[in-house]
């Protein structure tokens, strides 16, 4: 297996719309050393109502090809297929990051696994039928695209998504059955998931690895108690709790198990940071590059 590269990821709340800041924090990773960056497309405003805002897309487009970097491309977070009353506007969301990241070029489409939340919760649909809906929704988009050079990566994701369970996800990825279509394997997700639910982590990894086309790397202490909405980060820190992505070696996350030898098909290493932590990303990219090493 050969990694593709190592990457970060831009955080769409830092950006927030300002594409200015965007392009000076894509020259800061470039001069880093970094090869991919990740765009969140709603970071970016460049989706409205599912579709594609044109003059948005355009003077991004025109800023990433400033510089000599890869990317991958972030579906906006509340995109959730498991909405069904919303379905339509989902999937027109989905539909309209893959075109934006035909657009650029990237590789990788991230799409957060669907979670049964206040947007569904009272549907009185399973978890089950829930999921088949998610299922056929993949399945007609991801045949649309087959031939943009564009996969589609399902991350796992919150305790609230199926995804959590990691042998949930990896059924849900092979009953899909499309190349396009395989797992962005968040470490630091799976990490407070095993915590949480008392699965083998090693194992679940070595279960997804055939699956694994994109990598989502960052640390916490795996304390996966409900953070309250809003909980400033600056308390939460101090406790150890919640999903605090920081930099790979910072909390418990056991990489050096977790990647030794692991074998997936091949993969951008993506740091998913924090913010806070920019002024700290040429150490972590050392770190990652020291992690990526160790896979087979």
């Amino acid at each position: 297996m050969a990694i593709k590269g190592i990457g970060i990821d831009i955080c769409s709340s830092r950006i927030n719309g300002r594409l200015a800041l965007l392009e000076r924090d894509l020259a800061y990773y470039a001069d880093c050393g970094f090869e991919y960056v990740e765009i969140p497309v709603h970071g970016v405003d460049a989706i409205f109502a599912g579709r594609l805002l044109e003059p948005r897309m355009r003077r991004a487009k025109e800023i990433l090809a400033q510089f000599e970097l890869r990317y991958t491309v972030h579906a906006p977070d509340l995109v959730n297929l498991f909405d069904v009353e919303r379905l339509p506007v989902h999937k027109a969301v989905l539909r309209s990051t893959l075109i934006f990241a035909r657009q650029i070029g990237a590789e990788v489409v991230v799409y957060h696994a669907g979670a049964v939340n206040f947007l569904n919760e009272d549907l009185g649909l399973g978890e089950e039928r829930l999921k088949e809906i998610e299922r056929e929704a993949l399945i007609e988009i991801a045949d649309e695209t087959a031939d943009w050079g564009v996969s589609i990566a399902v991350e796992n994701g919150r305790l609230d998504s199926y995804s959590s369970h990691l042998p949930a996800l990896v059924e849900q990825v092979r009953a899909i059955g499309r190349p396009n279509v395989g797992i962005t394997f968040d470490f630091g997700h799976a990490f407070l998931s095993a915590c949480w639910r008392g699965f083998d982590l090693y194992q679940a990894t070595r279960l997804a690895a055939p699956h694994v086309i994109h990598i989502h790397a960052h640390d916490n202490f795996g304390v996966a108690m409900d953070v309250p909405s809003g909980m400033p980060y600056i308390d939460q820190a101090p406790l150890g709790v919640g999903d605090l992505h920081m930099p790979p070696g910072w909390g418990a996350v056991p990489y050096q198990e977790l990647l030794t030898g692991l074998e997936t098909p091949p993969a951008v290493f993506l740091l998913e940071l924090h913010p806070r932590w920019m002024d700290v990303a040429p150490q972590a990219l050392e770190m990652a590059r020291r992690l990526a090493a160790l896979m087979g």
